[in-house]
C-alpha cells in the first residue's frame, strides 16, 4: 500500500513539474508565435508588392525576349520571374523572423544554423543577378548575330547565333555557380578543353577549306602588276581577253563565252601575252 502511495505521489509531482515548465515557457512560446505571425504578414505584404512591381515594370518581358521567346509565350510550368522573386522574398523574410523566434525560445542550435543560412543568401542572390544579367546580354548578342548574318543572306544564322548564345550562357552559369560558392574548377577545366577542341577543329577545317582561296589571294597580289583588264592572253591553250579581275579569279572573254579561271593559274601556268590594252597606263 505504501508503494502505491509513493508511485501516486511521484506521478503527480511529475505532472506538476511538467505543467510548471509549460506555464513558465508559455510567455516565450506566445511571443515566438506572435513574432512568426508578424513575419508571415510582413512576408506576404512585401512579396505581393514586389510581385506587382515586376508585373508593372515589364521586367519579365525583357527576360522573355532575352530567352528568344515572345512576350505572349505560354509557360506550361506556370512559373515566371515574378513568381520566383515573390517566393524568394517570402521565404527569406520567414527565415529572418524564424531566427528571432528561435532566439526567444532559447534554441541556440536552431538560431545558429538559420543565421548561417541567412548569411549565405546574399551570395545566392548575387549569383541569380549575374545569371539574369548574363542571360539578357547573351540574348541581345544572339539576336544581333542572327540579324547580322541574316542580312547578308547567309544560311545557318539560327544555328550560329544559338551556338554563341549557349557558349555565353555556359560561361555565365559557371560564373554564377562560382559566386554561389560552388567549386567549378573541374567544370571550368573540362569546358576549356572542350571549347579549345572545338575552335581547333574549326581552325583546321577553315584552314584546309580556305587553302585554295588564300593561295589565289596571294597570287592576285603578285600578278596585279603583270596582268590587267583588256589584255589578250593565251593560258592553258585558251586565248581570250581579260574582262574582269579580282583577288580570287579572273574572267576571260573567249569568243562568245566567258571562262572563269583562278588567279593562281597566272603563276603556275605559262601565259602568253598576245596584246596589251590600248589605254594601259605606263608602268
Amino acid at each position: 500500500m505504501d508503494n502505491m502511495n509513493q508511485i501516486g505521489r511521484n506521478f503527480w509531482e511529475s505532472i506538476t513539474v511538467m505543467w510548471y515548465k509549460v506555464f513558465a515557457a508559455l510567455p516565450s512560446i506566445l511571443t515566438a508565435l506572435l513574432i512568426m505571425l508578424i513575419g508571415w504578414l510582413v512576408a506576404r505584404s512585401l512579396s505581393f508588392l514586389l510581385f506587382k512591381a515586376i508585373q508593372v515594370s515589364k521586367l519579365e518581358s525583357l527576360v522573355s525576349k532575352a530567352l528568344g521567346r515572345s512576350v505572349s509565350h505560354e509557360n506550361d510550368s506556370k512559373w515566371s520571374l515574378a513568381i520566383v522573386v515573390r517566393k524568394a522574398v517570402y521565404f527569406t523574410i520567414i527565415l529572418l523572423f524564424a531566427v528571432f523566434a528561435s532566439e526567444v525560445l532559447g534554441w541556440q542550435v536552431v538560431t545558429l544554423e538559420l543565421s548561417r543560412l541567412i548569411a549565405y543568401l546574399p551570395r545566392i542572390f548575387s549569383a541569380v543577378v549575374i545569371f539574369i544579367v548574363g542571360l539578357y546580354i547573351a540574348g541581345f548578342i544572339r539576336h544581333a548575330i542572327h540579324a547580322g548574318i541574316h542580312s547578308l543572306n547567309v544560311s545557318g544564322s539560327g544555328v550560329i547565333s544559338a551556338m554563341v548564345f549557349y557558349l555565353i550562357m555556359t560561361l555565365v552559369t559557371i560564373t554564377a555557380l562560382s559566386q554561389a560558392g560552388i567549386d567549378t574548377n573541374a567544370v571550368t577545366a573540362n569546358f576549356v578543353i572542350i571549347i579549345g577542341s572545338i575552335f581547333l577543329s574549326f581552325a583546321l577545317a577553315f584552314g584546309l577549306g580556305a587553302r585554295d582561296i588564300l593561295r589565289n589571294m596571294v597570287a592576285g597580289l603578285y600578278t596585279r602588276k603583270s596582268f590587267c583588264v583588256g589584255q589578250r592572253i593565251i593560258i592553258e591553250g585558251v586565248e581570250g581577253t581579260i574582262e574582269r579581275m579580282n583577288s580570287i579569279n579572273f574572267i576571260l572573254q573567249v569568243d562568245q563565252r566567258k571562262v572563269s579561271i583562278p588567279v593562281s593559274k597566272l603563276l603556275e601556268e605559262n601565259v602568253v601575252i598576245v596584246s596589251e590594252p590600248i589605254d594601259k597606263p605606263a608602268s
